[in-house]
Formats: C-alpha cells, sequence, structure tokens
C-alpha cells in the first residue's frame, strides 16, 4: 500500500469520476480508508482489497463511523447485499456524504436511514429510534419528553396531517436547516 501510483487504471477512474460526486484524489482517499477496514495490517494486494467486502462489525469500527450513532442504517441502506460492502458501495456512500453530493440526494438518502422501519414514510416509532440516537444513552429523555418532541416535529412537518412525515415534507424541513450540508458529510482523510 505505500506506493504513491494510483491503485486504479484511468479507466476505472474515468468510470467512478462519471459515477459518482468524486475527484480523483477523493476516490484514492476512499480506497485508502476502505482499505483500512478490510485490512488494518497492511498485508493483502491493491486488486486483493478491490475485490474484498465488508461486514458490519468492520464497518462500525471505521474512524469515519465508529461515533456515528446511525451506522447500522447507513450500512444497511448503501450495502446493497445489506450483510456486506463492496468497494463500490462504499464509493457510493462516500459519494453522497462528499460536499460535492446535491442537497437533493442527500435528503433522499438521510430520509432512508432514518426510515427504520424502511417504509416510504417517517413513523412515530422512526421518529423516536431518530431522537434517542441523536441524544445517546447519557441523556436520557422520558417518555413524554420525547413524545412531545415527536409531537411537535409532526405539527410542523406533517401537512398532510397523516402521523407521518412522507419524503417531500421532509425535504421541506430539511431545506430549512442551514446546518444539513454540513451535518451530512464526511471528508474522507
Amino acid at each position: 500500500m505505500g506506493s504513491t501510483n494510483s491503485v486504479f487504471t484511468p479507466e476505472e477512474k474515468k468510470i467512478y469520476k462519471e459515477l459518482t460526486f468524486l475527484n480523483s484524489n477523493e476516490i484514492e482517499n476512499c480506497f485508502k480508508a476502505f482499505s483500512r477496514i478490510v485490512d488494518p495490517e497492511d498485508r493483502l494486494s491493491y486488486d486483493q482489497i478491490k475485490k474484498s467486502k465488508i461486514d458490519y462489525q468492520k464497518f462500525k469500527k471505521s474512524l469515519e463511523f465508529k461515533e456515528n450513532p446511525f451506522k447500522d442504517r447507513i450500512f444497511k441502506v448503501f450495502s446493497k447485499s445489506r450483510s456486506k460492502m463492496t468497494f463500490e458501495d462504499y464509493l457510493d456512500m462516500m459519494s453522497v456524504f462528499s460536499e460535492s453530493c446535491p442537497s437533493e440526494i442527500k435528503v433522499d438518502y438521510a430520509f432512508k436511514i432514518y426510515a427504520f422501519s424502511d417504509s416510504d414514510h417517517l413513523e412515530k416509532e422512526d421518529l423516536r429510534k431518530l431522537i434517542t440516537r441523536l441524544i445517546g444513552p447519557q441523556n436520557q429523555m422520558s417518555v413524554e419528553q420525547i413524545d412531545e418532541i415527536i409531537d411537535k416535529i409532526l405539527s410542523e412537518a406533517d401537512f398532510s396531517k397523516d402521523q407521518t412525515i412522507s419524503l417531500m415534507e421532509f425535504s421541506h424541513i430539511v431545506s430549512k436547516s442551514i446546518d444539513f450540508e454540513k451535518t451530512f458529510s464526511i471528508r474522507v482523510q
């Protein structure tokens, strides 16, 4: 892994650049990050790493995601097989989390991550899990306090008054957040 040459052929790099919102350096950095997860001992060849898949146990320990309260949902949403993540899955994920990714795409993926029920609406239980994860285990709130927050969210975001939040409603609310773009971005070093 110590070589400064690209691990990708010019054709591979061209395809990755066309299919993602990443530049050449970001693609290389994603490969390095993926390599650290797959092969922390630095023993595998580039080709072996490219063909490798990571499971959730390895993913959750990665530098970029170990502190993220939604790492399990992120893994599930971006790993096409739902149990293993390929380099291409990882690259797609990092493309969505890049600063170059359009807001509409980020919103769509954020919605998928927060929809714990894997439905096309955020239901009350999804909101409960979202709030619980955001406040963390040290900041325990009572069930009543969480229910009050959920009711407030629904009163402001549920335009259809069906006690759920659709993607369109979610998009509308997120568009008002000046911090969304920044908080839904990860820079790979």
